[in-house]
């Protein structure tokens, strides 16, 4: 698991580090390394996902108009080889 997404790709991410020991304390969780790697590894895949989604950019309306042309185009033809 890697240790660091600003290494792999995404240098603006936060640094979680100095929040991990006290989520794990608020969680009644004991900090041992293991569940600090493992929580910072969630939250920066959480960043992640959620820098994703905000980059997705719906289908502009034009893809649509021709997707529907191109239908239209096949019914004709499967109509017309029937």
């Amino acid at each position: 698991m890697p240790s660091n997404i600003r290494t792999f790709g995404a240098p603006d991410a936060p640094d979680f580090t100095p929040h991990i020991e006290g989520l794990l304390k608020l969680a009644g969780i004991a900090g041992t390394p293991e569940a600090r790697d493992a929580l910072d590894w969630f939250l920066q895949q959480g960043r992640v996902d959620v820098e994703l989604e905000r980059q997705r950019k719906p289908a502009p309306p034009e893809l649509f108009k021709q997707l529907e042309t191109i239908r239209r185009c096949a019914a004709s033809l499967a109509a017309s080889l029937t």
